[in-house]
């Protein structure tokens, strides 16, 4: 493609305002017991949600529609309740286009292919997955492994028009450490490859 015949550049289009910008990954990682993955859920909820769900800690939800939970930690009972709660609280219905997607028992490959087929089949808005240390199943120290599981995973979900948000974990704290000085466990790659970092 030539730049100088594209013409007029497009606005870029977030799902979220600032930090969702469509089909770049959005990271959310911090310790266990943050409640990150409830918030990844409850972003989720809002995308999803038809009941006028506008806003996202604070910031505005911009696009609505279908979105896939993809979860390799839990199960479908426990995240519906999950569900149920965040939307008791929102005083919201479940939405009827928030879906699951249990990656339990099943390879990663299998798991994508029904996610990326969920994706182009509904034109998902967003894929979360949770979480990558278990969709991954690699080494996560090594860049190699991160970029190989982005190209072959997550990028195809992108370019089927979708955003992917990552729940991630963060190492355990070290004496003299500061939280907020903290990454996503392993490689570097793993915030370098995403477009916002959001550290709970």
């Amino acid at each position: 493609m030539w730049f100088a015949e594209l013409g007029e550049p497009k606005e870029r289009e977030y799902l979220i305002e600032k930090i969702g910008v469509k089909g770049y990954p959005i990271v959310a990682f911090g310790a266990g017991g943050v409640a990150k993955s409830f918030a990844m859920l409850s972003a989720g909820i809002a995308v999803a949600s038809a009941s006028g769900v506008e806003e996202w800690l604070g910031l505005r939800v911009l696009k609505h529609g279908y979105v896939l939970y993809l979860d390799f930690e839990l199960d479908v009972e426990e995240q519906h309740r999950r569900v149920r709660d965040l939307c008791a609280g929102l005083g919201i219905p479940i939405p009827k286009k928030l879906a699951y997607l249990s990656g339990v028992g099943i390879s990663p490959e299998t798991a994508f292919e029904k996610a990326l087929r969920f994706v182009k089949d509904y034109e998902a808005k967003a894929v979360i997955i949770d979480s990558m240390g278990l969709a991954m199943q690699g080494d996560m120290e090594k860049g190699k492994e991160v970029l190989a599981f982005h190209g072959r995973y997550i990028n195809p979900l992108r370019r089927a028009g979708s955003t992917p948000f990552i729940v991630d974990h963060e190492g355990k704290l070290q004496a003299g450490e500061k939280h907020k000085d903290k990454t996503p466990f392993g490689s570097a790659y793993k915030a370098w490859a995403s477009r916002s970092v959001l550290q709970f």
